[in-house]
């Protein structure tokens, strides 16, 4: 028995021979074993390029404040891998977790598992244990065959969705968007969180009899200074004005009216009265992004890794109020689409310090610094092998009126940040 978590963790990553095998077979036999009556909560599962972790903080702070049980997977984890399992808006402790992997691990016998599978059977399972009322599952990859989709949820979210992981979920728009609305079930609702989706996801749900709310048709949002409004179609619904959610521009807005409708059409299983919504979209908060750790200078980590994520990123920092340098550290891993993502960048980051993410998935800092000159030989920039020694590097050129700007992969913003002292600023 392996006494410790980093143990477990450790010994998780070598069970199976790919980090990443989508299939659903072998993780539903150990889920089927565990839990042969299925799980007594309501589930609500969200996948998307962009925007799952933020729609499902939202809704995780919304079901929390009307007063229910509630648990939330997200991946992957910042700095602890208890991150991932959030329960009543806490992550769980050790001594829960670590009875929960070893009850999966004396159950599994000889099927293989991948980490993201074992680790989407332990959330399961401590959500029984603690019986939530509602599980909100952050697909990892896709939907199709994401280890999330042996559940069938009661309600589904699609947030945006753009080209990334090429190499599982197919080169189109299309391909992708046929991979994710397959988290969606017969008879049961799904909100499609972004304009103008795919003809062939709306194929998909009408084929299959899926009702579907989508946005810009059946409801919306407005800005008007330091309030939004969300708001169904029907002519007879009330606008609701709310506070800004936690990175207060954008997408966070697209994200909260998709959580706040996705409430509104459990109302019949789970009713949440509006004092609720306020309080849980004003309370929600999700670290590593645009999250602001020092005003003087400037230092922001934002887990933006892909193409619509860094042009959203883009806007932001031209948002901004600083009038010195912009110095930026990143980590990507290879199977993104770097050259594309990172050409909005050329011409505002006046420093790359780039970073070698260890890991199989992970791009050496020497391609990233490559492909950057693909785009413009007139740039600086330093490699460093890993995200501590360029932070070391970059610190004692910052002035106050300086930026720095943290992006890109998950390991880069856990380093950072499991590494200088956060604090609200």
């Amino acid at each position: 028995m392996l006494e410790t978590l980093d143990a477990w963790v450790d010994y998780l990553q070598t069970l199976h021979a790919r980090e990443i095998d989508l299939s659903l077979e072998r993780v539903k036999t150990v889920y089927q074993r565990l839990r042969p009556a299925g799980v007594g909560f309501k589930i609500i599962t969200v996948a998307g390029t962009n925007g799952k972790g933020s729609t499902c903080e939202l809704l995780s702070s919304i079901y929390h404040a009307a007063g229910y049980q509630t648990g939330k997977y997200t991946s992957p984890h910042i700095i602890k891998f208890n991150e991932r399992f959030n329960i009543n808006r806490s992550d769980v402790s050790n001594v829960d977790l670590l009875a929960v992997l070893q009850r999966i691990e004396n159950v599994r016998g000889d099927v293989s598992l991948t980490f993201f599978e074992f680790g989407t059977l332990a959330a399961i399972e401590l959500f029984c244990d603690q019986r939530v009322d509602v599980a909100i599952m952050e697909v990892g990859l896709g939907g199709r065959l994401d280890a999330v989709n042996i559940l069938d949820c009661d309600l589904a979210v699609v947030t945006s969705i753009s080209i990334d992981h090429v190499d599982w979920l197919g080169s189109t728009i299309e391909e992708i968007a046929g991979e994710k609305i397959a988290i969606a079930r017969t008879e049961r609702p799904c909100v499609i969180a972004f304009r103008d989706p795919p003809l062939t996801m709306l194929e998909y749900c009408e084929n299959a009899n899926i009702p579907v709310s989508r946005l810009g048709v059946d409801y919306d949002f407005s800005r008007s200074g330091s309030d939004w409004t969300w708001r169904l179609s029907d002519p007879h619904s009330e606008l609701i004005k709310l506070p800004l959610p936690f990175a207060q521009l954008g997408i966070q807005l697209q994200n909260a009216s998709a959580a706040l409708t996705s409430v509104n059409l459990l109302q019949n299983s789970l009713p949440v009265p509006k004092s609720a919504m306020f309080s849980g979209v004003d309370n929600a908060h999700l670290a590593a992004r645009r999250q602001i750790i020092s005003r003087e200078p400037l230092i922001i980590v934002d887990v933006a890794h892909n193409e619509a994520s860094i042009a959203s990123l883009v806007s932001f920092v031209k948002d901004l109020n600083y009038s010195g340098k912009a110095y930026a550290i990143c980590g990507m891993l290879k199977d993104k689409q770097i050259k594309r993502s990172f050409s909005p960048l050329i011409g505002i980051i006046d420093e790359w310090n780039l970073v070698t993410i260890k890991t199989d998935r992970g791009a050496d800092a020497q391609l990233i610094d490559s492909i950057l000159y693909e785009l413009s030989d007139n740039l600086f920039s330093f490699c460093f092998t890993d995200a501590r020694k360029a932070y070391d590097s970059v610190w004692p050129k910052l002035k106050k009126d300086d930026v720095l700007i943290v992006f890109g992969s998950f390991f880069v913003a856990g380093d950072i940040m499991s590494a200088l002292p956060i604090s609200d600023v």
